[in-house]
């Protein structure tokens, strides 16, 4: 038995009593066998020795990243789990050949930024230019990112990806890392990530359209994201939706159901994981309090990946309530980008003024705003959706909710700090 699995474990055994809401967890474990979940093995890389050289080659990469981080403290520890790191922190892949290597400083020299509006690629190892993403909206599902993608991409001068969420930093890349795990070194290609960027009629981009990624799980998916996004483009426009982490929370659980770790860990009881929130809630915040006891307001950024990534509160729960502690989100990226980088958008407003906060994003981009009439078309179209996941669920008790607030209070208050300090933002409300 490995070190994670007899830590897993001995958390499990330490439990007794109830919670507020009166559910006992000795009990429930007594009725249930104990998933034994082994963070190694939820690895696409499979299980990763300590001494391995890709390890020690993603703790190399990131000890010569973090010499340029606003919060150094971000640990290392985790980066065995999730996406497969950069073999250097020249940040290397491959584009069209997948024996020619094109680094993020070649990405920089090869980049057309003056004939186009957006940045585009005129690398020799391909047969047309390809263009680079202008902007991203990685944050947040249940959080009006449907609707807030639909508007952006009907504007005349942004042209849709081959899909809404192309999902190329998380699903395609675990597959590619599993693939090539037995490879000394291994160039991932993102030859198909461009090209989805062209659309879906693959023509030629118009010298004054942009074109963007709106996959909204990239912030709190995996701690590599970022990396291989400056890679890519390090002037790249980051948009974020934050909604009220209380009912963001709830929506996702409405939509999604527990989580797998939920179920591992009770083995079976859908009654508790999948139909119960008022049994849910306490049951993960139990659960992260005692696996993630550094995932604490202002403390090291990557805790947040740590404790939703595999070895933790399992890779399946970062949807529900560890996706939404967006402060250690915003500062792990502001590790990377600089905060003029970012834009932030409350839901809320969203949902009460989208024309207003639309062409705020909109203008962001550098690119003139919606009119009435032409927003009006645009709502014919698509509409914000405050309940769709809610509207016939079970309502949670007030103590759920109130304890889920509790949760999350000093989350928010470090959000405000961060917003004020770094993005001279005043006035973020995020009222539970």
């Amino acid at each position: 038995m490995d070190e994670s699995q007899e830590d897993y474990e001995s958390s499990l055994n330490d439990q007794t009593g109830t919670d507020m809401l009166g559910i006992d967890f000795a009990a429930l474990l007594a009725q249930h066998p104990v998933y034994p979940f082994n963070a190694s093995s939820t690895s696409p890389l499979g299980n990763i020795d300590a001494s391995s050289s890709r390890l020690r080659r993603s703790r190399d990469t990131w000890e010569a990243l973090r010499a340029n981080f606003r919060f150094p403290e971000s640990s290392p520890i985790w980066l065995a789990n999730g996406l497969p790191p950069p073999v250097g922190p020249d940040l290397c892949f491959t584009l069209c050949h997948t024996k020619e290597k094109l680094c993020s400083q070649d990405v920089a020299r090869l980049t057309d930024r003056t004939s186009q509006a957006n940045p585009t690629l005129m690398s020799p190892m391909c047969r047309t230019p390809l263009p680079l993403p202008f902007y991203a909206t990685i944050g947040y599902s249940q959080a009006g990112s449907t609707f807030f993608a639909d508007a952006i991409t009907l504007h005349r001068n942004i042209r849709p990806a081959c899909r809404k969420e192309i999902h190329f930093f998380d699903h395609t890349m675990y597959s590619s890392s599993q693939k090539y795990a037995n490879r000394k070194r291994s160039y991932f290609n993102i030859r198909s990530y461009l090209f989805c960027l062209r659309g879906a009629g693959m023509s030629p981009l118009p010298s004054n359209a942009l074109v963007g990624d709106n996959t909204i799980k990239s912030i709190y998916v995996d701690a590599w994201q970022p990396v291989w996004l400056k890679a890519i483009n390090p002037n790249i426009k980051l948009m974020v939706l934050l909604r009220n982490p209380v009912k963001r929370s709830y929506s996702r659980y409405s939509m999604k159901g527990g989580s797998h770790i939920c179920r591992q860990y009770l083995a079976t009881d859908p009654g508790v994981c999948n139909n119960n929130f008022d049994s849910y809630v306490p049951l993960m915040i139990d659960f992260i309090a005692k696996k993630c006891p550094q995932l604490v307001p202002r403390g090291d950024p990557s805790a947040a990946y740590t404790c939703a990534s595999g070895g933790a509160a399992g890779r399946e729960d970062v949807d529900t309530i560890v996706a939404s502690l967006y402060d250690h989100h915003l500062r792990h990226w502001l590790n990377f980008f600089s905060a003029e980088n970012f834009l932030l958008i409350e839901s809320d407003k969203l949902f009460k003024e989208p024309l207003q906060e639309i062409n705020r994003a909109i203008n962001f981009l550098g690119l003139e705003g919606f009119d009435a009439a032409s927003f009006r078309r645009v709502e014919a179209r698509s509409k914000p959706r405050t309940n769709s996941h809610t509207s016939k669920a079970p309502k949670p008790k007030a103590e759920t909710m109130e304890l889920l607030a509790n949760f999350y209070a000093p989350h928010i208050e470090a959000l405000r700090d961060l917003a004020r300090t770094h993005f001279g933002i005043n006035s973020l409300s995020l009222e539970f």
